[in-house]
């Protein structure tokens, strides 16, 4: 069964809505730039784009990378696989590269082909 909620529900507002299903103790991170270079001018100086994922969380030494899309899910899914080969790169999370990383796509809608997309590239698919 699927579920929808407001058709006037946003990104932020999602990630909110899962966000507080996650226990209190659980480290989490909230738009979080992923890449090699932290520095914004460095950055800029080697031509580097910032990507952000919207929430990790590490629960149980496994990372959770997640985007929250109400359109554009297809991208999202491009989105989380670059995530993934980023986050080792992220000098933040030094501490967290030799756990496993699992990605998650949020979304309000149900679409059947980003489902099988998603699940053929092992993202877990949530429509809240």
């Amino acid at each position: 069964m699927v579920r929808s909620y407001s058709a006037g529900m946003n990104e932020r507002m999602l990630r909110t809505k899962f966000a507080a299903k996650l226990p209190e103790t659980i480290p989490r991170w909230y738009n979080v730039r992923l890449g090699p270079y932290h520095d914004q001018e460095k950055s800029k100086q080697y031509s580097v784009l910032q990507h952000y994922a919207d929430l990790i969380y590490i629960e149980n030494n496994v990372v959770w990378i997640n985007e929250f899309k109400v359109r554009g899910q297809a991208e999202a899914v491009g989105q989380l696989l670059n995530y993934k080969n980023l986050f080792p790169q992220t000098i933040e999370f030094d501490f967290a590269k030799a756990f496993p990383i699992m990605l998650q796509l949020v979304t309000n809608q149900h679409k059947t082909e980003i489902m099988e997309l998603c699940n053929k590239h092992g993202i877990m698919y949530e429509v809240m």
